[in-house]
């Protein structure tokens, strides 16, 4: 049965890992927006606008409506390349275009007449300042999480990095919570890849992928969408890597050990034995080139530690009954006299009672 539960699970993972790039829920994804334009400043409807995924090679297209505008949304966060098409006027490319979860990148291209196989090239990133929604928030992006030191690998300490958001105690990685705008705790919705990934008790993070494995997290303190629901605290919407069509991947091993700490001064004895190790491993790549992809990755960790605990252990002399050493006298609870002597007969401690002694 543990066998085919496994084999059952290992084939869920497998079947959501492959799952294509653009099967995003609308929650963990991001958009792009715009109106083009002509060289003299009039909107441009029929424009043919696509969106190409420079990691994956997916892509996603739209039209211009009657006003110039037009609008991309799903879009799993990425680099892109952003063309912009229309007969009679000279094609427009510009790139990378970063795409954040639940924010929205702006680009307005400018077409100027000539043909098709004439293209204007831009280099440059779109405009990321939120003009469309009053949403509150901040992304904490790949890079963030990788080089910021983080004690446990837990990402949800970067939490901090955003306005507004506070925890108690040193850091969030027992619980993974946090306080928003000083509401409690419990007031928060976490997403993995547009998911719920709320704990039962606490409604804390209840899955949490190794640092390695997100591309990136946001947290929305106020003003989101109705669209999320559930609590008012706030939104951690985390997203998690996939494969792309270069094979890829990482490997890690974190080491404390005894060795390396030093004696406290008041301490009569050398540090505890200590050795704790913290290892794992990520890979992606293509399964089909431009349409599926695969990642995976795997996180443990071993702790051996030496504990001393100070507690009184019975002698021998107590072991066999013996408390004569007492000056207060030891009741008999069958007869309601004191034991003479405050010596406790053999027959009458518990065989069990004297298999326990026994073993301390």
């Amino acid at each position: 049965m543990r066998i085919l539960s496994r084999a059952i699970l290992l084939g869920i993972g497998l079947a959501v890992g492959l799952l294509p790039a653009g099967a995003w829920a609308q929650t963990s994804s991001g958009k792009i927006v715009g109106a083009v334009k002509d060289s003299s400043g009039g909107l441009l409807p029929g424009v043919t606008i696509v969106a190409k995924n420079l990691a994956t090679g997916t892509k996603r297209d739209t039209v211009t409506n009657d006003r110039g505008e037009f609008e991309l949304s799903g879009l799993a966060p990425g680099r892109y390349q952003l063309d912009a098409e229309l007969s009679g006027f000279r094609s427009y490319s510009q790139g990378p275009v970063t795409v954040r979860v639940n924010e929205e990148t702006r680009v307005d291209p400018t077409l100027s007449v000539g043909a098709l196989n004439e293209t204007v090239t831009v280099e440059a990133e779109g405009i990321q300042v939120q003009t469309t929604t009053s949403v509150v928030g901040k992304v904490v992006d790949e890079k963030q999480i990788l080089e910021l030191p983080l004690s446990g690998r837990n990402f949800a300490d970067l939490g901090l990095l955003t306005p507004g958001v506070t925890t108690r105690g040193q850091g969030t990685s027992a619980g993974s919570s946090f306080y928003v705008h000083g509401q409690r705790s419990d007031a928060n919705n976490f997403l993995l890849d547009g998911v719920s990934d709320n704990s039962l008790e606490g409604n804390a993070l209840q899955a949490r992928p190794n640092v390695d494995a997100v591309q990136e997290f946001k947290i929305q303190t106020s003003n989101f969408s109705a669209e999320f629901g559930r609590n008012t605290g706030s939104v951690v919407n985390v997203v998690t890597k996939s494969g792309t069509n270069a094979f890829s991947g990482s490997g890690w091993e974190f080491l404390r050990s005894d060795k390396f700490q030093a004696r406290n001064y008041f301490a009569r004895t050398s540090p505890p034995p200590l050795k704790f190790n913290q290892y794992g491993g990520t890979l992606g790549g293509p399964v089909i080139r431009n349409k599926t992809f695969f990642f995976g990755s795997f996180e443990g960790y071993r702790e051996g530690r030496g504990q001393t605990r100070q507690t009184i252990v019975a002698t021998a002399q107590e072991r066999a009954g013996d408390f004569s050493f007492l000056k207060k006298s030891l009741i008999d609870p069958a007869t309601g006299l004191p034991f003479p002597g405050n010596v406790i007969p053999q027959d009458r401690i518990d065989p069990a009672a004297l298999k326990l002694l026994s073993l301390m």
